[in-house]
């Protein structure tokens, strides 16, 4: 278009001027809008629990009772009115205890603790990464992560723990293990402590006790990063030692890794890998 008029000219510079403040204006608003929409949106998408899976090595003995909790996030519904948790493991026997902690994360998000005892009935190694909990109203299948439970049929040890029989920390760099030699003549040779999963081993140590002595000390744990899908872990390390010349296994005590403060990363981590660990 042609203006010949100068009047005109100034008129529709000052038209498309105004357009363009406008439209400027509508961006800068709407865009943080939006921005702040999707992160209320992210926060809030909460609209079944997660649990949040875990990573273990558990020494047990046969028919030994060890009560396991495992952590879930959730808004406004929780899980309630629980009747029974199942495996599909014909060995283990489960049972569940109640659900506890109820802490308050952040104005969206609580963490629970799902809780219940786990036994098995013969000696072997055997694989527990999902559960079935029937409540009053349904019954679903979630996964709680990959824990190895190791089942012996070990007699009476000379070997003793001394200090706390389960610990929490939020450290996942180690373990620490406290035990006395309650042997009141013969000298006790550690030859291993084994713990070990497809996402974490524990450092080993040899070494002798006297009689009557004590060990107590931090063992270095080992997480892989090829396993991104673990929020925590627990220790329950298998410790073999030999008194005259004989071989004898003792079940030291579980240790839970990062359950202290749940951080924004475990958090984060449950989020990413809901698939299969919502309870809906």
């Amino acid at each position: 278009m042609i203006f010949k008029n100068k009047k005109w000219l100034a008129l529709a510079l000052v038209a498309l001027s105004l357009i363009c403040i406008f439209t400027l204006l509508f961006i800068y608003k709407s865009t943080p809008e939006k921005l702040a929409s999707e992160e209320t949106q992210k926060k809030t998408d909460l609209t079944n629990p997660i649990f949040m899976r875990g990573n273990g090595y558990l020494s047990l003995n046969k028919d030994e009772v060890f009560s396991i909790s495992i952590p879930y996030i959730f808004g406004e519904q929780n899980i309630t009115n629980v009747e029974s948790v199942v495996s599909d493991n014909d060995q283990a026997l489960l049972e569940f205890s109640d659900t506890s902690g109820d802490y308050v994360f952040d104005e969206n998000t609580n963490v629970n603790s799902f809780n219940f005892d786990i036994s098995f009935k013969s000696v072997g190694q055997y694989v527990i990464d999902k559960v079935t909990i029937v409540t009053s109203e349904k019954t679903v299948v979630v996964d709680i992560g990959h824990f190895i439970f190791d089942i012996t049929d070990s007699s009476d040890s000379d070997l003793a723990l001394f200090g706390d029989t389960i610990g929490i920390q939020s450290s996942l760099d180690n373990y620490l293990l406290s035990i006395k030699n309650e042997n009141k003549k013969e000298t006790l040779k550690i030859t291993s402590i084994y713990a070990k999963t497809d996402a974490l081993s524990l450092e080993s140590k040899e070494f002798e006790l006297a009689p009557d002595g004590l060990f107590s000390g931090e063992l270095s744990t080992s997480i892989s990063a090829d396993n991104p899908k673990y929020s925590w872990y627990v220790i329950k390390p298998k410790i073999e030692y030999s008194v005259k010349n004989a071989k004898q296994f003792f079940l030291s005590n579980a240790t839970y890794l990062g359950l202290v403060d749940i951080s924004q990363h475990q958090v984060d981590i449950a989020l990413k890998n809901k698939r299969g660990s919502e309870f809906k």
